[in-house]
């Protein structure tokens, strides 16, 4: 589960950063607005890494809410991504790089975890007026 010490100390450090490095600006702050104490979806498109930072420092400055992401398993720091708003879920092109032996184990592994996302996480942070972003169309580059 978040961490919001974490998340907002997180943010803070990469604020300064992006602050000095890029002007970020953003559009359609009223939309944003509109769901102030609402849960919601934001499904943007995912070029890089460095969206998800600004996409949290977006939400945070303008809502003055963190985000939850659903995020692949097969990223490097699973844990410590959980305690930034991370929910993992297995993918299948993930399953099928696998040998067969392993593929039923991670099959039967995807399975249980797609119904505790979907049946409990996903209801349980909307029940709680959480936002959640899903990157549907995942990286298309190598980030540069």
């Amino acid at each position: 589960m978040r961490k919001d010490w974490l998340t907002d100390s997180m943010r803070k450090t990469v604020a300064v950063y992006v602050n000095y490095r890029h002007n970020m600006s953003h559009k359609n702050e009223d939309v944003l607005l509109s769901l102030k104490d609402e849960p919601f979806v934001l499904l943007p498109n995912h070029k890089s890494w460095k969206d998800i930072i600004l996409e949290g420092m977006l939400l945070k400055d303008v809502l003055g809410r963190n985000a939850n992401y659903i995020m692949k398993s097969s990223l490097p720091g699973k844990k410590f991504l959980e305690y930034l708003g991370g929910v993992w879920v297995s993918r299948g092109k993930d399953i099928r790089k696998l040998n067969n032996g392993e593929r039923a184990k991670a099959i039967e592994d995807a399975r249980e975890r797609g119904r505790l996302v979907y049946q409990e996480i996903i209801p349980n942070l909307i029940s709680n007026k959480e936002i959640i972003v899903c990157h549907p169309e995942g990286t298309r580059n190598n980030g540069e």
